[in-house]
């Protein structure tokens, strides 16, 4: 079993079950490399750091749709992401700091148009 990175290796993440492998999740970690975006981290506590979580579940057009939009305290979100994998939720996971709740609105905003975007073309 391959290691994952540690979170101290990244900002965030997003995440989707693996279509090939139903007990598998696929996983695209990234790193803001701007001091500005990347923020000074919230403090969460002895267990871990706070996370943004946004959850998506395809509806039975197939269509994603937003699920949940939470935070929590995490020692390891990729165990967490990986348990979702076989209820077919996919999402974003990304460390809360004082300028991520920016980066999250603009997520969801984008992930918003794309839908309505979608939709409008069916």
């Amino acid at each position: 079993m391959a290691l994952h990175p540690k979170p101290a290796d990244y900002d965030g993440f997003y995440f989707v079950p693996d279509p090939e492998d139903d007990d598998s999740t696929q996983f695209q970690y990234f790193t803001f490399n701007n001091t500005e975006t990347r923020g000074l981290k919230v403090k969460g506590n002895d267990f871990g750091d706070l996370y943004h979580v946004i959850l998506f579940k395809a509806n039975e057009e197939n269509v994603p749709m937003l699920d949940e939009n939470f935070e929590a305290v995490f020692s390891d979100p990729i165990v967490y992401a990986k348990n979702l994998s076989d209820m077919s939720i996919y999402g974003c996971i990304l460390r809360k700091t004082n300028t991520s709740p920016n980066w999250i609105e603009e997520y969801l905003t984008n992930y918003k148009e794309s839908v309505k975007m979608y939709l409008s073309e069916s």
